[in-house]
């Protein structure tokens, strides 16, 4: 379909087509969540949901990301005023409160989107994502004799291991939404990944 053609579109700009989290389907997710759940979310939202994955699984901040967004963009037709919007959206849609920088923005469509994000960090899919990109880069599981990190999250350090990115970062996603739809959505998600954290643990301490 349409969405999917630009989804790919978008994803042959990058280098390293094995990064787990930038595959086609997990684009079209955020297009999903966006679509289907943030009704008011308009056009130029979701197509933000369509570009937030260009470049980001290299860790390449969303701003550093930003040329190969706007050439996509270059080939639509898009306005420049909506082209600007569309980009102001992809840059600042990696904001969290708990990065040392915290959030910047306060428009409501890169709200929304940054909302879309989250939720596709979350969850079952969020659970399977974050293992296949600890397999790509070939982070253990799990380190129980490293201390979890309770400062600042950063995006860029990588994690010692998959679940320790559960704590820094996923864990912590269900009081970062900005939106009700959003919220509402997120507390499911995250019980279903703190099951899964507690279901983990409990097996590999041999006790289950």
């Amino acid at each position: 379909n349409i969405e999917k053609c630009f989804a790919e579109k978008a994803l042959s700009q990058v280098d390293d087509r094995k990064a787990a989290s930038m595959e086609v389907n997990k684009t079209l997710g955020a297009w999903g969540l966006v679509s289907g759940s943030f009704q008011t979310a308009g056009k130029k939202v979701r197509m933000d949901a369509r570009l937030i994955e260009v470049e980001t699984g290299k860790f390449c901040s969303p701003k550093d990301s930003l040329p190969n967004v706007k050439a996509i963009l270059d080939k639509t037709d898009l306005s420049e005023d909506q082209k600007m919007h569309v980009v102001h959206c992809v840059e600042f849609h990696e904001e969290y409160d708990f990065s040392k920088s915290g959030k910047t923005v306060q428009d409501l469509e890169t709200l929304i989107l940054q909302d879309a994000d989250n939720l596709d960090a979350m969850g079952a899919i969020g659970i399977a994502r974050t293992f296949m990109f600890g397999g790509t880069h070939r982070l253990p599981m799990w380190i129980p004799d490293v201390p979890i990190d309770s400062g600042y999250y950063d995006e860029v350090s990588r994690d010692p291991s998959v679940i320790h990115h559960f704590h820094s970062k996923l864990l912590k996603l269900k009081d970062n939404m900005n939106t009700p739809t959003g919220t509402d959505m997120a507390q499911e998600r995250h019980r279903v990944m703190e099951r899964f954290i507690k279901e983990f643990k409990a097996e590999w301490e041999g006790l289950k």
